[in-house]
This record gives C-alpha cells, sequence and structure tokens, in this order.
C-alpha cells in the first residue's frame, strides 16, 4: 500500500484484506445509501491510513440469477462520485470487468479526464465488458468512442 495511488476494488475486498470493516447492512439496490456511506467511509479511513493513495474507486455488482445491477464510486480529491446505474436482465461473462474498469480507470487518469468522465467511461466499459465472452475486451468496447 505505501506505493499505491490509485486503488480500485470493492469494500468487501477492503474489509478482507485492509481490516476496514463494512459497518451496514445493505439491500443491494441502486437506491441503497448504506452503500454510498460505506464507500465513502472506507475511503476516509484508506486515505488516513494511506495519505498517499489519491483515488479509490468501487465498483458494485449485484446479480440476482441472470439479473445484473452495476455502478461505482471514485472518491477523489475528497468527495465521493458516483456514476450511472446500468442493469440488464442477462449477461454473457462476469470475468474481466474489473479489470476493464481499472484500465479505464487509469486511461481517464492518464488523458487528465475531469474525475466523473474517468468514473463514468470506466463504469461504462465494465458494464459493457459483462456482454463481452472471454476475459478481455474487443473491438466493440473503445474508451474513445464510449
Amino acid at each position: 500500500m505505501p506505493f499505491v495511488n490509485v486503488l480500485m476494488g470493492n469494500i468487501w475486498s477492503v474489509e478482507q484484506f485492509l481490516n476496514i470493516p463494512v459497518e451496514y447492512e445493505f439491500n443491494g439496490n441502486f437506491d441503497d445509501e448504506n452503500l454510498l456511506k460505506q464507500a465513502e467511509k472506507t475511503a476516509l479511513e484508506i486515505r488516513r491510513q494511506f495519505p498517499e493513495v489519491e483515488k479509490i474507486a468501487n465498483t458494485f455488482r449485484f446479480t440476482n440469477g441472470e439479473q445484473v445491477n452495476y455502478f461505482a464510486t471514485l472518491f477523489a480529491d475528497e468527495q465521493l462520485l458516483i456514476s450511472e446505474k446500468y442493469n440488464s436482465d442477462k449477461i454473457e461473462e462476469r470475468v474481466g470487468s474489473g479489470d476493464s474498469f481499472m484500465a479505464a480507470l487509469i486511461h481517464g487518469i492518464l488523458k487528465g479526464n475531469p474525475e466523473q468522465q474517468v468514473l463514468e467511461d470506466a463504469t461504462k466499459v465494465a458494464f459493457k465488458k459483462l456482454f463481452v465472452k472471454g476475459d478481455t475486451i474487443d473491438e466493440s468496447i473503445n474508451i474513445e468512442t464510449l
């Protein structure tokens, strides 16, 4: 962690690997204010313990059978940004969406895009990856033409 300046995962992985507890009950819906409270609380604690971490992203993918609800947050400049929310009745592939999110996040940061755009592009790429078989994206997902 002393060498990390951009961190991506979710509140449950932070609990497991960094011992920052998840303290709220969740309903798994888009309107779940506790998810956002926990994302912010977790980010603030990460920043307290590891001040060199500048950006903290969380992805939220909730599935119910074949149905998926997906969105993400980005804690940057001491504020929690929230992406657009996506849903689908069926997805093709779960593997690779997190990698796609992180790649798009890094791409946007390196390009110097505004934080909200970085988050929206990364979320859109990750969601679109759910419809591409295999563990990599293909030509149907081009961050420059989203």
